[in-house]
């Protein structure tokens, strides 16, 4: 089976998957995750799978489910597919793998969610904990899926041995991240729960004696987002300064860019008390980030294959050839 189909399927997954991220996240914002009842996986106390005269909160929440569950057979299709064009022990068929993997605990983590109706107003831990459980699955889902079609794209696999330093710098570089999706996550729980009509307001409701749980963590997250956004700003210009890979040098600014931006809008939506498209366009904009550092991760700490540098050599002989034939005869 081609190779290249299975990249251009892998991509468009991957892109698929941004806009049911904040589809997700638009049902959490709307209070619209009781749309369907407590009910799994139909909608409804009627047993029905497809809601009739229904409120816009259960169409909310149906969208989304749908949308889930077509993504779900198209992400065992893509695993099904790596396992046939791709040979053992490939790094592509590893992905693919997690890719199923955290899809299933995706599945069982919104099922429980439901279930337990740790939705809409409820502000209890247990909801900040799958909540955070959540995000952390969902980076990972993202993460494996760019891999899968990072590497069935052609490029080199990882060898983290090649650069302990900069491996190291990278591994803290993306937990710190999902550092910053975890809390962000929180805060924007705790904007949903808790409106406010000023800033002052919020910062009374955080530093209240008797403050709700997920209220004294959301002065986290601007805390958090600074401390990490400088540890990124610094693995991606020492990466660049270290790594002379095209990708990487290409790469590497385009992701500052969107760190910057990820940075400004932040704390803009912060002041501007976390509107819901705000919210929407910082996770967009979380999502791109997420992305682009993974992808300039596996391009700086990829291995070059025989492949690679075959390539390299014909690049080499080709631009050696070319300075000879312009170059000032001597006799």
């Amino acid at each position: 089976m081609s190779r290249s189909r299975f990249s251009i399927f892998a991509w468009a997954l991957l892109a698929y998957n941004v806009p049911v991220i904040l589809w997700g996240a638009f049902v959490r914002a709307s209070r619209s995750g009781d749309g369907c009842g407590d009910n799994w996986p139909h909608c409804g106390s009627g047993g029905e799978y497809i809601p009739t005269g229904a409120h816009a909160a259960t169409w909310i929440e149906w969208t989304h489910r749908v949308s889930t569950m077509v993504l779900g057979p198209l992400l065992l299709i893509l695993t099904i597919w790596a396992f046939r064009a791709f040979k053992r022990g490939d790094a592509v068929r590893k992905a693919a793998v997690g890719v199923f993997v955290f899809t299933m605990l995706e599945a069982w983590i919104g099922r429980h969610l439901v279930l337990n109706k740790l939705v809409v107003d409820d502000a209890s831990w247990q909801r900040a904990f799958w909540m955070s459980l959540h995000l952390a699955n969902i980076l990972s889902l993202l993460a494996v899926l760019t891999l899968t079609a990072w590497w069935s794209s052609g490029h080199a696999r990882l060898n983290l041995r090649s650069d302990g330093k900069l491996s190291a710098m990278w591994a803290l570089c993306l937990v710190g991240v999902v550092a910053i999706a975890i809390t962000g996550a929180l805060s924007a729980l705790g904007d949903t729960l808790y409106p406010v009509s000023s800033l002052a307001e919020g910062m009374r409701q955080d530093f209240a004696h008797d403050a709700a749980l997920i209220l004294k963590t959301r002065p986290l997250h601007p805390l958090t987002a600074t401390l990490v956004s400088l540890l990124v700003a610094w693995t991606l210009m020492t990466t660049r300064r270290l790594c002379a890979d095209a990708f990487v040098q290409k790469a590497v600014p385009i992701t500052l860019g969107l760190l910057g931006a990820q940075y400004v809008f932040g704390w803009w939506n912060l002041l501007m008390l976390a509107p819901i498209w705000a919210q929407l366009t910082h996770l967009l904009l979380a999502n791109l980030l997420w992305i682009g550092l993974v992808l300039t991760a596996a391009a700086a700490l990829g291995e070059q294959t025989t492949e690679d540098r075959v390539l390299e050599v014909v690049k080499n002989e080709k631009e050696v050839r070319g300075w000879s034939k312009h170059a000032p005869s001597v006799s």
